[in-house]
């Protein structure tokens, strides 16, 4: 019976690791941060993270998704050039943070309240993802998903 026990707890511990996820964040105002601090795409160890979500995108008034920072655009693209270092990592976006659910309306509310404004988020969700190389689901988008 032990043996039995430690054959299916070697098993399941076999099993869960090829599971493995180790996530990581970077934030768009890291590159803020003071001399010595200040923290880039390029500063990330491309090995270190099965995944990378950058954080953070909004939703904007028309309810697509939207750049907080000015120069989110490049970043994006820098952010994404990790992959060419290690083909396997995963790259997201994330959408939301502190301050975007200040005001008397939340986005994210907007947004879902109507089928109609949940299409163009998404629908703009997918545009950004295929143009600045995001996953969505696990799968890289290109444009044959459109």
């Amino acid at each position: 019976m032990q043996a039995l026990t430690l054959l299916i707890a070697l098993m399941a511990l076999s099993a869960s690791s090829d599971a493995y996820h180790r996530v990581c964040y970077y934030t768009n105002w890291a590159q803020y941060r003071p001399a010595g601090a200040k923290f880039f795409p390029e500063n990330i160890d491309p090995f270190l993270c099965t995944h990378i979500i950058y954080s953070f995108a909004k939703i904007d008034s028309g309810n697509k998704i939207a750049m907080f920072e000015w120069n989110d655009d490049q970043m994006y693209a820098r952010f994404n050039n990790l992959k060419q270092q290690n083909p396997e990592l995963k790259t997201l976006l994330a959408i939301g943070g502190w301050n975007h659910e200040n005001g008397p309306e939340s986005p994210f509310s907007r947004m879902v309240r109507l089928a109609a404004s949940r299409k163009v988020f998404t629908d703009s969700v997918i545009r950004c993802s295929i143009n600045y190389a995001f996953i969505i689901n696990n799968y890289s988008m290109s444009e044959s998903w459109i």
